[in-house]
């Protein structure tokens, strides 16, 4: 009894082993599945763009600074009022300059008369000259070589001649000089009517006021030698731009003429069209120290096409204000019916191959990789990669409609190899970032 009771356990523990073995060999074979998403290759439009924020400023945008000093005594507009080419803006105090027109003319006049005074007398001394010393001068010295004269009266009447001539000399200069001085007068008189005129401030082009600095009764001082005040600026805001700045890793990749998409903050959801009209050849100085952590950028200007917002012009309203905050999403490049891939397809994967293997010491060992779906299982494959925007991105190595591994991302940055087990997720297939 004992022996069949001790045989029947034996039996049991061993069909236990053997069931527990079986289940070991069957788990030991079977590799666990992956749950993935999957986008498939097809081919589409790409365009490359570069994002860059910046604030909208008129083309054109002059500062008027004075050229006079004094008190501002009358302001005829004020700022947002639309102004013409030479309408008055504004009045400074004229009374010293006035002063001093006053002066120069008074001086201008007292000079002429000098002037003329100085003529008379040369006239004067030519007459007396012509008419009783020459011929007294040339009659003595006949009456000399005839020696009908002595010596000495000979040369008593030959040196009032040498003064009487020296003395028409000395007041032709002194005509000269004065005629001189009423030019000089003249030129002074005139400086100080354009000082004068200059009182009045004029605007220098059609415009909008977009920005008035001073108020009547404040004081303002003169250009020249020291910086004068910023009085008003008067933009032009017929042909508006966005200034950006573009990373130095970017602004290679952007040219003149290129399009833009552009977005003002002031208008949500409101896109315009722009064009890239000047790339700035140095970058912005943002610091007076130079540091390998400094971040450099350069300007470019972008012209907002007025056929992109002209129904915002009803009523001769001006839509956008200086100032206002941007961004510009520049298209840099396009291809058109080019095989392509969501850009969570591609990763960085060593390099395995043999020439990489062969090379060690000066080959990239990063190479680009996709995961291709393959009866089940992930398949790295190799591949070139182009251009790309926001969600896509050119790809060679592929076949158009081959299904690519597109998430999750830990999975396709790193922890899924070749040859793993894959099932898509429930969730479906790839769907692109917004």
């Amino acid at each position: 009894m004992k022996k069949k009771f001790k045989w029947k356990w034996y039996h049991t523990i061993l069909s236990l082993v053997l069931v527990l073995l079986i289940i070991v060999l069957v788990n030991r074979n079977k590799t666990p599945e992956t749950e993935v998403t999957t986008a498939k290759v097809v081919k589409r439009s790409i365009v490359e763009t570069v994002a860059a924020n910046g604030k909208i400023q008129p083309e054109v945008e002059v500062k008027i600074t004075p050229e006079v000093a004094g008190e501002i005594i009358d302001v005829y507009v004020k700022e947002g009022d639309s102004v013409k080419q030479g309408q008055l803006i504004m009045r400074i105090n004229p009374d010293l300059l006035s002063g001093d027109k006053d002066r120069n003319l008074a001086n201008l006049n007292n000079t002429k008369a000098n002037y003329e005074n100085a003529k008379a007398r040369l006239s004067q001394q030519e007459s007396r000259l012509k008419a009783e010393i020459e011929p007294n001068y040339k009659r003595n010295k006949k009456l000399h070589e005839d020696r009908v004269i002595s010596d000495a009266e000979w040369q008593t009447i030959n040196a009032a001649y040498e003064v009487a001539v020296q003395e028409v000399s000395a007041l032709k200069s002194t005509v000269n000089g004065a005629l001189y001085s009423i030019n000089a007068a003249e030129a002074t008189l005139r400086q100080s009517q354009k000082n004068l005129n200059r009182t009045e401030l004029f605007a220098s082009m059609d415009g909008i006021i977009s920005k008035m600095n001073v108020k009547k009764g404040e004081k303002v001082a003169q250009t020249g030698t020291m910086a004068g005040t910023d009085l008003f600026k008067i933009a032009d805001l017929s042909s508006i731009q966005l200034i950006v700045e573009v990373s130095e890793n970017d602004i290679l990749k952007v040219s003149l003429f290129d399009s833009a998409v552009v977005e003002i903050d002031a208008y949500p959801g409101r896109k315009f069209k722009g064009v890239v009209y000047e790339i700035a050849n140095s970058p912005i100085s943002t610091s007076t120290t130079v540091s390998t952590d400094q971040v450099t950028n350069f300007e470019v200007k972008i012209r907002v096409l007025k056929s992109s917002y002209n129904d915002l012009l009803e009523n001769g309203n001006q839509p956008f204000r200086p100032g206002m905050s941007g961004s510009a999403d520049i298209q840099t490049e396009s291809e058109a019916n080019v095989l392509s891939l969501p850009l969570e397809a591609v990763t960085l994967r060593d390099d395995t191959s043999v020439h990489a293997q062969k090379n060690k010491d000066t080959y990239d060992q990063r190479a680009e990789v996709v995961f291709v779906v393959d009866n089940g299982e992930a398949k790295m494959r190799k591949v070139s990669t182009g251009i790309q925007d926001n969600s896509y991105i050119k790809v060679e190595g592929l076949k158009e409609n081959e299904e690519v591994i597109t998430g999750p991302y830990s999975a396709v940055s790193r922890s899924l190899n070749d040859g793993d087990k894959v099932k898509k997720s429930e969730n479906g297939g790839y769907k692109p970032k917004k």
